[in-house]
């Protein structure tokens, strides 16, 4: 009798013990789905960010292409003003 009760306690505990893990791996799965969340939002964010340099390499470009022609063309500034380079952009 005295072994059977021994048996019963050691599946209990085992039972706990295996609810405690369940109990973690949950938790595991729902920090996990965080990251996967935060890791899209940041795939997007740079995603954005690299379209963001490719509008500004654009626009460089521009700026760069102007202040050659101003360079060589002195008499036409109007082109190259900050206000006409702002409007065109």
């Amino acid at each position: 009798m005295n072994a059977i009760s021994n048996t019963d306690r050691r599946n209990s505990i085992c039972d706990l013990r295996n609810s405690i893990c369940d109990l973690r791996n949950s938790i595991c799965d729902r920090q996990n789905s965080i990251c996967d969340r935060q890791n899209s939002i940041c795939d997007r964010q740079n995603s954005i960010c690299a379209l963001r340099n490719s509008i500004c390499d654009r626009r460089n470009s521009i700026c760069d292409r102007r202040n050659s022609n101003c360079d060589r063309s002195p008499l036409l500034p109007a082109p190259c003003s900050p206000a006409a380079l702002m409007i065109s952009l």
